[in-house]
């Protein structure tokens, strides 16, 4: 009998150390459960391409490391609807859970965007809508424009069990929400309003807050920022800088055609094109088109060099100038009247202030007190070895000679018994034709005149 009742003491005592070894072992599991990933990723300033591509980059790393959701936290006037469609086809077509937090504000492409997320949360004081497309001076796009734009709005709306007409309030000033008659036209509504009207889910003051309304609290947060090399596109993209490197690439291209050899100048103008293109190819402005057709324009322009006419060389030039157009202004279903009118006048800029370079370059470069300094404008008798220079711009201005070869503008001369690299001073003079001396270019020689 005391062998059965220590039998089943000991095996009452058993079960228990089992189940407080069993509990212990529980609580250790679901103490090593790691919390859940949210990828924060910031949406500030004007929407272009770099941010397209930032965006492109920051749902893959949320996919990748099967994160719980993507926070969007945004503030942004708008940009480029071309920018904004790419980010709202990635938002539609990922798998994620996307959240959009407007920090303050969220129009134009930004509603785009914030409304093809799967919820919105809004700051105090923030305001959605506004989305009517506009050029730079504010003046509405044509009504096919806000048509297909007011479609766009509506049935990224609709995809996210949003009321479309809303979505499209928010595009046409014509369009009225039954209940909303007094309220701004384009839409445009307050965190409050947002929320009332079934645009936004909560108001959220902070990042945890909107996580916390979420189901999130406790998070892990991954910030993701733009690296450095979608930093440096979106500086070459700047309007400013494109105008800029487009400048700086016509002078170089135009002074190595117009100069014998390939030096610093060609280099440098190469350079900035292909920093140019690179930059826009990247963030899908230009495509493989756009460049050949730049291509082929220079082409036509050096054949206009050895066969001129003028026209030739007329539509290279055309050519060229609207490969550049072209790469600014992407893709052309996304065109805006701001698109247009930013791209005429970036060209337009890089055009006025390259034919003032030329002009500065080819005419009166060598004449700069600085440039003087850094060229030599003297040059050593021939047959000597002692060095000694002579003034080259008195003893070779005004005297006569013979063209060596076609000068288209630039070839070689022969004067005073010496030949001489010359560029004519505007005219293409034939081989064998006689030339009077009129200038010494420290760059490029003799400037010559047909006599």
């Amino acid at each position: 009998m005391l062998r059965r009742v220590l039998f089943i003491a000991a095996t009452l005592l058993g079960a228990g150390g089992l189940c407080v070894h069993a509990s212990d072992t529980l609580s250790t599991a679901f103490d090593e459960i790691p919390a859940p990933l949210v990828c924060l990723v910031p949406i500030e300033g004007m929407i272009d391409g770099g941010v397209a591509e930032f965006m492109k980059r920051a749902v893959a790393t949320a996919e990748r490391d099967s994160a719980a959701a993507l926070l969007i936290e945004m503030n942004t006037y708008g940009g480029r609807v071309d920018a904004a469609d790419e980010i709202r086809s990635m938002l539609l077509e990922t798998e994620l859970r996307t959240i959009t937090f407007v920090h303050n504000n969220a129009a134009s492409a930004g509603a785009l965007i914030a409304i093809a997320t799967d919820s919105i949360a809004m700051a105090p004081g923030s305001a959605i809508g506004a989305a009517t497309p506009v050029d730079q001076s504010g003046t509405p796009a044509s009504s096919k424009v806000i048509s297909y734009f007011r479609s766009l709005m509506g049935e990224t709306a609709r995809a996210k069990g949003r009321d479309p007409r809303i979505a499209e309030a928010m595009v046409d000033s014509t369009i009225v929400v039954a209940g909303w008659e007094d309220a701004p036209r384009p839409l445009t509504l307050r965190s409050d309003q947002a929320i009332e009207i079934g645009i936004a889910q909560h108001e959220a003051r902070n990042v945890e807050a909107v996580l916390e309304h979420s189901g999130l609290a406790g998070a892990e947060i991954l910030r993701i920022e733009p690296n450095w090399a979608e930093r440096v596109v979106r500086f070459l993209t700047n309007p400013m800088i494109s105008g800029l490197l487009m400048t700086i690439g016509g002078l170089g291209l135009i002074y190595e055609l117009t100069s014998p050899g390939f030096g610093v100048a060609g280099m440098a103008g190469l350079a900035c094109l292909s920093l140019f293109f690179g930059a826009h190819y990247i963030v899908d402005l230009a495509e493989w088109t756009e460049m050949l057709i730049f291509l082929a324009g220079i082409v036509l322009v050096v054949v206009e060099l050895f066969v001129p006419g003028g026209i030739v060389g007329t539509v290279g030039v055309g050519l060229m100038f609207a490969g550049l157009f072209l790469s600014l202004i992407g893709k052309i279903d996304f065109v805006m009247p701001g698109d247009l009118s930013g791209a005429f006048t970036t060209v337009g800029m890089a055009l006025i202030l390259t034919t003032i370079g030329a002009a500065i370059l080819l005419r009166g470069f060598a004449e700069l007190p600085l440039v003087r300094r850094l060229t030599l404008s003297t040059r050593q008798q021939p047959g000597k070895g002692d060095g000694v220079a002579v003034d080259a711009r008195s003893e070779l201005v005004g005297m006569t000679g013979v063209a060596q070869t076609d000068l288209r503008p630039a070839g070689r001369v022969h004067v005073d018994d010496r030949y001489y690299d010359a560029t004519t001073d505007g005219d293409h003079i034939s081989e064998g034709s006689a030339v009077t001396v009129i200038r010494v270019d420290g760059l490029s020689g003799v400037i010559v005149r047909a006599t």
